[in-house]
This record gives C-alpha cells, structure tokens and sequence, in this order.
C-alpha cells in the first residue's frame, strides 16, 4: 500500500512540473499493476516459493513492479513531451 501512495505522490509531483510527466505518472502506475501481476512467473522460480520466505517472494515481486512502473513512466513521458515540441513547433 506504501508503494501505490508513492507512485501516487510522484504522480502529483509531476502535474505540478508538466502534463506530459504527468501522464507518463499515471501510465506508470498502471505498469506497476500490470508488472506486479506477471511477476510472479517472470521473476520467481516456483523453487523460491519453498525456498524463500514469504517476504523476499514479495520484495522480489515489488522491486519487478517498480521497475516496470519506472520505465514506463520514463519511457512514456519522453514520448509525450516529444510529440508536444513536434505539434508546437
């Protein structure tokens, strides 16, 4: 829940710098539902569901998210403020 509230309050942060980040914040969380959803059979081997414990399988699941959260934020943000100077320009 702390990560959600985080990605959320960066999002708020980036409408206050531009739209274009902002957007790319909120498709950014919507990727770390998504990466948090399949990391369970890209990242964890179904060995480190025994041989864990139960927090590292989590830890491993949210570090899955948040990188798929962050590039997507970067990636889609760069995107948008592109198009924006091209339609500007």
């Amino acid at each position: 829940m702390f990560n959600i509230v985080g990605w959320l309050a960066l999002d708020i942060y980036l409408w206050t710098v531009s739209w274009c980040p902002g957007v790319g914040g909120l498709l950014g969380l919507i990727g770390f539902f998504v990466g948090y959803s399949i990391s369970g059979g890209m990242t964890v081997a179904p060995r480190d569901y025994w041989r864990l414990p139960d927090y590292e399988v989590f830890r491993k699941k949210m570090r899955y998210g948040n990188s798929i959260a962050g590039a997507v934020t970067a990636i889609s943000a760069f995107v948008l403020f592109v198009i924006k100077t091209i339609i500007e320009s």
